[in-house]
């Protein structure tokens, strides 16, 4: 019963990893004033949208000199995956040594030992980012500015 009730918890925790990572992006400004770790909303021929704080912001493109596009995703999220492709790997592995391990240790034991190591290998993987290179948009005009973010921000999805 509790081997079942386990498998079934550890389907329904394995589709989430198919979400999608988070956009973050790094503002350079003018007057060297940075924001940093924003995610990215999107972009129009006067400003670049961003959330800030819980905020969407709208920042002007005439102030933006240089953006950069990271992919990250959060950590807490890379956990549950790990964990829930844990319990599913620590179902399928008791499951397969269930002879061998029958007498020195439970299904419970097994599985939870599976979840905990797969959440932290997850969380781990999730906290790391993948940086993109810098986008300068010096001497570039408000419409241009925008071309380029949008052509930056379509490469790294």
């Amino acid at each position: 019963m509790k081997f079942g009730l386990v498998v079934a918890l550890a389907l329904l925790i394995a589709p989430d990893s198919v979400h999608g990572q988070d956009q973050y992006v790094w503002l350079r400004l003018t007057g060297n004033r940075v924001i940093t770790n924003a995610q990215y909303v999107s972009v129009s021929a006067e400003s670049v949208r961003v959330v800030r704080g819980g905020m969407v912001v709208a920042v002007s493109l005439d102030e933006v000199v240089q953006i950069r596009f990271m992919k990250g995703s959060s950590m807490l999220e890379g956990a549950a995956v790990g964990a829930g492709v844990g319990l599913a790997a620590g179902a399928v592995a008791f499951a397969s040594l269930h002879d061998a391990v029958a007498n020195r240790t439970s299904a419970t034991t097994t599985v939870v030992a599976f979840a905990f190591v797969g959440g932290l290998v997850g969380g781990t993987v999730a906290a790391l980012q993948k940086v993109g290179e810098v986008v300068n948009l010096n001497q570039l005009d408000a419409p241009a500015k925008a071309l380029r973010i949008s052509e930056a921000a379509g490469a790294k999805q």
